[in-house]
């Protein structure tokens, strides 16, 4: 499993489909696939914003959660 770094930063597009792996994020789910609906930060790291098909009630009832882009995966 391969995923980007600090210097390999990916370059994606509103719509790109992705997968993140979980663990990176501190959930045990796995790996997961969403969508790139927005970008979080422009900042120092970069952050997306992700919605996947599924929310993460009872503590997080949201769809679209801000991921670390060093927690998706690069597909081949």
């Amino acid at each position: 499993m391969k995923k980007y770094t600090l210097e390999n930063k990916p370059n994606f597009k509103y719509g790109d489909m992705v997968s993140v792996d979980m663990k990176v994020m501190g959930s045990d789910v796995g790996i997961l696939t969403g969508k790139i609906v927005g970008k979080g930060s422009e900042h120092i790291i970069d952050m997306w914003l992700i919605e996947f098909d599924r929310d993460f009630s009872p503590t997080y009832p949201y769809k679209v959660v801000s991921i670390i882009h060093t927690a998706i995966i690069v597909e081949f």
